[in-house]
C-alpha cells in the first residue's frame, strides 16, 4: 500500500514522495515475517566461525609447485 491505496500495477514506479507511505496491509503475513526478530547468524555460536576458518587455513601448508623441465630429444 501507498498511504490509503492499494497498489495492484505490476512492477510500479514509486515517487520519492510516496516512499514514506510504503507499507503492508495489515492482513499480510509478510507483517508477522518482518516483525520477528533477526536470525542467530550474529550469536556468539556463530562469531568464532570466521575466525577459526582463517586460523585452519593458515596452519594448512599450500602444495609446492614443481616446475617440470622440458627433456630434448635432439
Amino acid at each position: 500500500m501507498i498511504g490509503d491505496g492499494v497498489v495492484t500495477i505490476p512492477s510500479y514506479i514509486v515517487k520519492t514522495e510516496e516512499e514514506a507511505k510504503i507499507h503492508l496491509i495489515p492482513e499480510s503475513r509478510f507483517n508477522e515475517t518482518l516483525s520477528k526478530p533477526e536470525s542467530d547468524l550474529g550469536s556468539p555460536e556463530t562469531e568464532n566461525l570466521e575466525s577459526e576458518t582463517a586460523v585452519q587455513s593458515e596452519n594448512e601448508e599450500s602444495p609446492v609447485k614443481q616446475d617440470a623441465q622440458k627433456v630434448s630429444t635432439v
